[in-house]
């Protein structure tokens, strides 16, 4: 459930330029993740892709967030600030 408040949440921000396509994204996105079952999940995916990730990737980093979007950042910085 945290999912979808995190998804609704961001469709009420305002700061946002491109907000009609950030909602609309959001909106398939979380379509995407209602039709998503148990067989969608292929094991050994996450563990593969963990261990390829690059020491300084984000993923290994904790997940730090952007200071002025609270959005996460990614290997190539926060994705607004960069839009």
């Amino acid at each position: 459930m945290e999912l979808y408040e995190a998804i609704n949440s961001r469709r009420t921000v305002r700061d946002f330029e491109n907000e009609p396509i950030v909602a609309e994204y959001l909106g398939t996105f979380q379509k995407l993740i209602e039709r998503m079952t148990a067989k969608d999940i292929i094991e050994g995916t996450l563990t593969k892709w963990l261990s390829q990730a690059d020491e300084n990737d984000p993923v290994k980093c904790g997940f730090p967030k952007c200071k002025k979007h609270d959005a996460y950042i990614c290997v190539h910085g926060c994705q607004v600030c960069t839009d």
